[in-house]
């Protein structure tokens, strides 16, 4: 496998429920990019389709696993 680099970046965006009297959401998101290695054209960063918006750290490790076509499958255990 050659070596690819990724880059997760912290984002996010309010939401309300259209009352004027609550204050909006804050809701954290990840974005993921793939690092295009030096000497491409451009030299930029492309965003990797994750299958959803990550809420944390862990969704966006898992989002590029999947990207990499490594299958995954998670078993919790009961509480």
């Amino acid at each position: 496998m050659t070596n690819r680099k990724f880059k997760i970046v912290e984002d996010s965006y309010y939401t309300d429920n259209g009352c004027s009297c609550c204050e909006a959401d804050k809701w954290t998101i990840y974005k993921v990019y793939e690092v295009v290695p030096d000497g491409t054209p451009d030299g930029a960063e492309v965003e990797v389709y994750t299958n959803g918006t990550p809420h944390s750290v862990e969704e966006a490790y898992h989002g590029i696993l999947e990207y990499l076509g490594v299958d995954i499958e998670v078993e919790y255990g009961e509480e």
